[in-house]
């Protein structure tokens, strides 16, 4: 007999799909703007809250981690510095750290106009990351930061 509807294949693709396609009718179901092809990761964090990550451009999420916006560098050289995660890394790392990681900070800021959290992940007892996301769940931008608490 076969392992039937339930069986022990939870972490393939096909649910990993189903689960990203879940979450990303979600998003259109609260009126959250994204393009599907554009998505890097989708996820929900520790506050229960789903997030995720956009290839993006210079201001804004993947790109702008890597190569900074023109005015400030990206931050791809602090992972490299601080954790020794290569460029080529980052975005599985990141969904590892938003995914798994525990929130020691959540809060709520006003930048440039907008609102969002200011959210920093800890994660495998060694890793603190500062998040910049979206109230409806876009990460604008993570960095590598010493965290005192």
């Amino acid at each position: 007999m076969g392992a039937g509807f339930h069986g022990g294949f939870g972490n393939t693709e096909g649910t990993k799909n189903n689960e990203t396609n879940k979450l990303m009718k979600e998003l259109e179901s609260n009126g959250a703007k994204f393009r599907k092809e554009d998505i890097v990761f989708i996820t929900k964090d520790k506050t229960g809250q789903t997030v995720w990550l956009e290839k993006g451009n210079s201001t804004a999420v993947l790109e702008h981690i890597f190569n900074g916006n023109g005015k400030t560098p990206g931050h791809s050289k602090d992972f490299e510095n601080a954790f020794g995660i290569s460029k080529e890394q980052i975005p599985s790392f990141l969904n590892n750290i938003v995914t798994k990681g525990s929130v020691v900070s959540n809060e709520l800021k006003n930048i440039n106009g907008r609102n969002g959290f200011e959210r920093i992940y800890y994660f495998d007892e060694k890793y603190y990351v500062l998040a910049g996301i979206g109230t409806n769940g876009f990460i604008v931008t993570a960095y590598p930061i010493e965290y005192g608490g």
